[in-house]
């Protein structure tokens, strides 16, 4: 992706754009933006561009995410080499796949060295409450496994979870 498409991605994300203009400037239709935000996530992957991955993701948020990108936001929620995984996380809890049950419990056990400075440990309580908000018996039995973590945050956060998963029952 080049300087020129992220900075226009990121006019988008302000609103400083409107969406038919980044429409005409990627040379797709409202039809093919599923498309456009797998083909923008897939190559900044392969080309390890993290500043690429962040504005593929805004694409993702501006027009939303479907089915088709789920697969390449697994692989990227578990891949190093770029600070965007608490977004990825968020990205999957909106489109609330079982699929990405594991991904999340990854998410929760990750020590990424960029998040070393975190002591609310922030991704581990966001897959958390994406787990619980999938509330399947696979999703609630990894918060039963979180509440083990030797991360004081985290065990407290996944009791809390499993608290409140109870009284809306």
């Amino acid at each position: 992706m080049t300087h020129e498409e992220q900075e226009f991605i990121l006019k988008l994300s302000t609103s400083e754009i409107s969406q038919e203009d980044f429409l005409k400037k990627f040379g797709a239709s409202r039809q093919e933006v599923p498309l456009l935000i797998e083909r923008l996530l897939r190559e900044s992957f392969k080309e390890a561009d993290e500043d690429g991955i962040d504005c593929a993701l805004l694409v993702g948020f501006v027009f939303g995410f479907g089915v088709r990108h789920i697969q390449i936001l697994c692989e990227l929620s578990d891949a190093d080499g770029h600070h965007s995984h608490e977004d990825i996380v968020s990205a999957l809890d909106e489109l609330r796949t079982p699929r990405a049950t594991d991904v999340f419990f990854r998410a929760i056990q990750a020590r990424h060295k960029y998040l070393d400075f975190d002591d609310a440990h922030a991704l581990a309580v966001k897959a958390l409450y994406a787990l619980s908000n999938l509330n399947t018996e696979s999703a609630r039995e990894k918060i039963r496994l979180a509440t083990h973590s030797d991360v004081p945050r985290i065990a407290e956060q996944a009791r809390e979870r499993l608290r409140e998963l109870k009284t809306d029952s």
